[in-house]
């Protein structure tokens, strides 16, 4: 059974699918000082960089916006032929200081700003109007005759320039509906267009609810279930705005256990944000995240398996193919994904563990392209990326390491001091402080090293004992 567990009574808004009590998704929206994917808003040119065909655009975030030549109206729009169009510098098509309608296609990661096009698309509740795209699309859920039937429609309403995507609930809808609210969101972009010489900028013009959209997405994939929601208000709209035709319950939780306490959920969440992740067989994934890309390695940890090795060996590849597609999901890892897969001779039995995984990731719903397996046993794939992981989202570089995972070893720190001590030759006393361990180190042992720094440079170390989260130590003063 389908239960999705809905989390409203914080700033914190989140989302649980799970199916037959397991955890199959978490979404999490929580304020941020960016503004999120799928936002419209009038921008300004700031520069025009002709060697990377793009603009940087202020929005009126901290990262001014980055916005490429082939996502420019003006560009798509152009009766030049594409070869030559493609040889054309951006600054034939845009130019500093111009005010410009864009729309975030990806958010803010790390040091770059949000990925911008011009290509905007405004969205209704039963189609999404695109005002330069060309285009008649209609949602892949509608029966091909259906689907046909709209497509000839919507291009009856549409002039050479602009496209529409029909949504699922236009199925359920008449003409004149879907029609009229065509002409709404028509009426809405041009005037905005018009307004633009007089608009100032940076503006939003239009900010989506990411939480209800990205739920609503969810509620037309699923066959129907249990939604348990936590406020009031949310409990409401769910029950005025369900889609057609899909049987969903919904129900006010109103226990005075926060609901995601309630459903084990928290526990769950914790466990996203570990490197380590054990399979039902005691073997075991460990998941690291880099700027560059993500690694996820498998071990046969606890399982030794009862027969042939390579029978072994493909259970556990099985198991870890399935378990790596729901935390790829789970974590919203995104970009180039390893997956370090426990060697198999045959290619069969490689392109077996392959489908698995490929099976796997249909539950998805960010796109996914799966290579094939390489010589050395590795999987490589990349994940459509619209933010930053569950886990950048949720927690910050360690102070104590700076982000490292690991501190220096108090072995490394006493033989850093002791070089360190090695060009105070003209001190009489030297006074450190240091953590234990440190000391230790520095004091203890078959030739401890304050008895050989004192016999052979005649100077006294003075040593005063702190406590510190990690080995460390300073020089506090120095006697001449």
């Amino acid at each position: 059974m389908n239960e999705i567990i809905v989390n409203m009574t914080t700033s914190q808004q989140r989302f649980a699918l799970l199916k037959n009590g397991k955890l199959e998704h978490f979404y999490m929206e929580q304020p941020n000082n960016y503004l999120p994917v799928g936002t419209i808003c009038v921008g300004v040119v700031k520069d025009v960089v002709v060697g990377m065909n793009a603009a940087f655009i202020e929005i009126g975030e901290e990262k001014l916006g980055f916005l490429h030549k082939e996502d420019l109206p003006s560009y798509q729009l152009s009766g030049f032929p594409l070869e030559q169009k493609k040889s054309m510098s951006i600054s034939k098509f845009l130019h500093k200081g111009e005010k410009v309608i864009v729309q975030v296609k990806k958010e803010p990661i790390g040091d770059k700003g949000a990925r911008l096009t011009g290509l905007v698309e405004w969205p209704g509740t039963h189609l999404i109007y695109l005002p330069y795209s060309q285009y008649v699309a209609v949602s892949k859920k509608l029966d091909s005759s259906l689907a046909e039937k709209w497509r000839e429609t919507a291009k009856q309403w549409l002039d050479g320039k602009e496209g529409v995507l029909i949504r699922t609930s236009s199925a359920e809808q008449p003409e004149e509906t879907v029609y009229q609210e065509l002409l709404q969101l028509k009426e809405l972009s041009q005037k905005h267009v018009n307004q633009l010489p007089f608009t100032k900028a940076p503006k939003v013009l239009f900010e989506p609810n990411r939480m209800f959209k990205e739920l609503e997405a969810f509620l037309q994939r699923l066959e129907g279930g249990i939604i348990w929601v936590d406020q009031m208000d949310a409990y409401k709209y769910f029950q005025s705005n369900l889609p057609p035709s899909v049987e969903w319950q919904v129900r006010l939780y109103q226990g005075t256990e926060g609901i995601f306490n309630h459903y084990r959920l928290e526990v769950e969440i914790e466990k996203l944000l570990s490197k380590h992740v054990w399979l039902s067989n005691g073997a075991s994934l460990t998941i690291d995240e880099t700027e560059a890309l993500c690694s996820i390695d498998v071990n046969t940890g606890k399982f030794i398996g009862k027969s042939h090795q390579q029978q072994t060996v493909l259970k556990t590849n099985q198991l870890a193919a399935v378990e790596a597609a729901r935390q790829i999901r789970l974590r919203d890892l995104a970009g180039i994904i390893v997956i370090d897969f426990i060697d198999l001779k045959s290619e069969e039995l490689r392109e077996s563990v392959r489908r698995t995984f490929i099976q796997e990731t249909k539950k998805d719903h960010r796109t996914i392209q799966v290579g094939s397996f390489h010589e050395l046993g590795l999987l490589i794939l990349t994940r459509k990326r619209t933010g930053d992981s569950l886990r950048k989202r949720l927690m910050v570089p360690c102070s104590v390491c700076s982000g490292l995972g690991q501190v220096h070893s108090p072995e490394a720190l006493a033989f850093t001091l002791q070089r360190e001590l090695l060009e105070k030759r003209d001190a009489e006393v030297i006074h450190i402080e240091a953590t234990s361990d440190v000391m230790d180190c520095f004091q203890k042992g078959r030739n401890p090293l304050q008895t050989h720094l004192e016999e052979s440079l005649k100077f006294k170390l003075e040593f005063r004992r702190i406590e510190h989260p990690h080995p460390s130590y300073k020089i506090t003063r120095i006697d001449v």
